[in-house]
């Protein structure tokens, strides 16, 4: 199995490490397979788009064209000609999360700058902003989306797992960020798969280091019966599996003790 570094790519980051996730470990679908946005597609029966929606599918092309190109100007002059910064193109995707995939931050800053823009707007992979600006440890990003609103939690897949998952050097901090904001940090996905469990296939030793030391519960399973360690051992990261092995027995020896768990030896 390889790891996210290998995998990433700039257009769909954490939608593709969370289906490899997916097939590796449970059967289901993730939400994000199961729904589509806007309610049911139109039949062939239908009627044709009106010329009006035609035209402002043209402008949305223009605003997604302006933010793959990373041109700030150009989305500020969108937006003041009344372009809704909250929609998505054919693929389902938005505006705001292709910026922060991307890595289009001035094209991002400009649609921070309306008041139109509604940071919790998501992708048709049911991504919100802050997801994707944490996978990829775009930090600055984060806590700005926090400060206007974005959800540190939500259901399914979360803000959490998204930064647990990611490679950057901002990643610790992200992550120290999210949890300081009450992140939920033994989240749990549709297959059940928690924070530790992403980070210790895909992400950092530090935020694995950081997940253990703030009482992430490692003995927590997902559908297939997985812990943190085995996730590691399908990573090839026997080091961490042994180190994330040694953190499970403690747990489970203070468990039966009736004592709080307290924070975690350093990695070896």
């Amino acid at each position: 199995m390889k790891s996210l570094r290998t995998w990433i790519n700039p257009l769909g980051a954490a939608a593709l490490a969370l289906t490899m996730l997916t097939a590796l470990t449970a059967p289901t679908t993730p939400a994000w397979g199961q729904t589509r946005p806007g309610g049911p597609q139109p039949s062939s029966a239908q009627a044709a788009p009106s010329q009006a929606a035609n035209r402002a599918d043209g402008q949305s092309s223009e605003l997604f064209v302006a933010v793959t190109r990373d041109n700030a100007s150009a989305v500020t002059r969108l937006l003041e000609r009344g372009m809704d910064p909250n929609v998505r193109d054919a693929k389902g995707q938005t505006p705001m999360v292709l910026a922060l995939q991307l890595g289009s931050l001035r094209a991002f800053d400009a649609l921070m700058a309306s008041a139109r823009t509604n940071v919790e707007f998501r992708n048709a992979h049911d991504e919100s902003p802050l997801m994707i600006a944490a996978i990829r440890g775009h930090r600055d990003a984060v806590v700005r989306l926090e400060r206007q609103g974005a959800h540190v939690n939500k259901p399914l897949w979360t803000p959490l797992h998204y930064a647990a998952a990611g490679t950057s050097d901002e990643q610790v901090r992200i992550t120290d960020f999210l949890l300081e904001k009450h992140a939920f940090i033994d989240a749990q996905s549709p297959n059940g798969t928690t924070p530790l469990m992403m980070a210790a296939q895909y992400g950092t030793e530090g935020v694995v280091r950081l997940l253990m030391e703030s009482d992430a519960d490692p003995l927590m399973k997902n559908q297939l019966g997985l812990t943190a360690v085995d996730f590691a051992k399908r990573a090839g990261r026997e080091r961490l599996a042994q180190e994330l092995a040694r953190y499970e027995e403690h747990v489970r020896q203070r468990r039966m003790q009736g004592s709080p768990t307290p924070p975690a030896a350093p990695l070896q």
